[in-house]
C-alpha cells in the first residue's frame, strides 16, 4: 500500500501535463487580422520542423494546393531532397524570409485558422 500512493502521483503529475503546451507555436493564436506576425509564427515553426526532420508537421504549414504538389515531389526522392534543402531554414535564411513577410513579398493564405505558404 504504500507504493500506491505514489504511483497515483506520478500518474496524475504525467497526466495533467499531456495537455500543457510544449512549445510557444501550440500557444501562438492566429488571427487572419494578424497576417505578419501569424506568418512570422509559421516560417519559425517551418524552421524548427525541418531541422527537426519533421517533414510531414513542416508540410502542413503550406496550403492545401502546394502539399499537393510537394506530395507528388516527395514521390520522387532527389526531387524531395532538393525541397527539403531549399526549405531548411538557417538562421541567415529565416531572417531574410521574415524581412520577406514583413515586406509583404511572401505568399501565404489563412487556412484552417492559421497562416499557410503558398509558394514552391
Amino acid at each position: 500500500m504504500k507504493i500506491a500512493l505514489p504511483l497515483v502521483l506520478l500518474l496524475f503529475v504525467l497526466t495533467s501535463c499531456e495537455d500543457q503546451p510544449n512549445s510557444s507555436d501550440e500557444q501562438f493564436n492566429y488571427s487572419i487580422d494578424q497576417p505578419i506576425e501569424g506568418q512570422i509564427q509559421t516560417a519559425k515553426r517551418l524552421k524548427t520542423y525541418m531541422d527537426e526532420k519533421d517533414h510531414d508537421n513542416a508540410i502542413n504549414l503550406f496550403s492545401s494546393k502546394e502539399r499537393r504538389n510537394i506530395e507528388k515531389i516527395r514521390d520522387d526522392q532527389n526531387m524531395f531532397n532538393y525541397w527539403c534543402l531549399a526549405w531548411t531554414l538557417d538562421s541567415d535564411k529565416l531572417n531574410r524570409y521574415i524581412s520577406k513577410i514583413k515586406k509583404n513579398e511572401a505568399n501565404f493564405v489563412f487556412e484552417e485558422g492559421e497562416w499557410k505558404i503558398d509558394e514552391k
